[in-house]
């Protein structure tokens, strides 16, 4: 990575900080984020982004999300989404949660029948 780009990125993350740090102090819950919780580079981090663990508070799970995000936009800048590897491994990886969803929605309606 280039030093201006490594600039960028750190000028990003310290600016989503205090934008962060200002929106998940005063969220106690998830129901209290906004539906957009954060833009990273003009691209929204949506709540449904936010997965906080249960020992994790809301607002360490939002810095979690945005940073999940700055990953995802330096991983396509860098053009590691077109590799055919990872191509292929992304369609496995949805045949086998298309695979997960219709097992579970097998076993609701099984259960829903009796």
């Amino acid at each position: 990575m280039k030093m201006r780009d490594a600039l960028t990125v750190i000028a990003a993350l310290i600016t989503c900080a205090c934008c962060i740090t200002t929106i998940a102090a005063a969220a106690v819950t998830l129901d209290d984020l906004p539906a957009t919780v954060a833009m990273v580079n003009g691209a929204p981090v949506k709540k449904s982004a936010v997965v906080p663990t249960p020992d994790e508070a809301v607002a360490d799970a939002v810095r979690r999300a945005v940073d999940d995000e700055l990953i995802v936009q330096q991983f396509a800048k860098e053009g590691f989404d077109k590799d055919p590897r990872y191509e292929s491994e992304m369609k496995w990886l949805q045949q086998q949660q298309a695979l997960a969803d219709s097992m579970v929605d097998e076993i609701l309606s099984r259960y829903y029948e009796q």
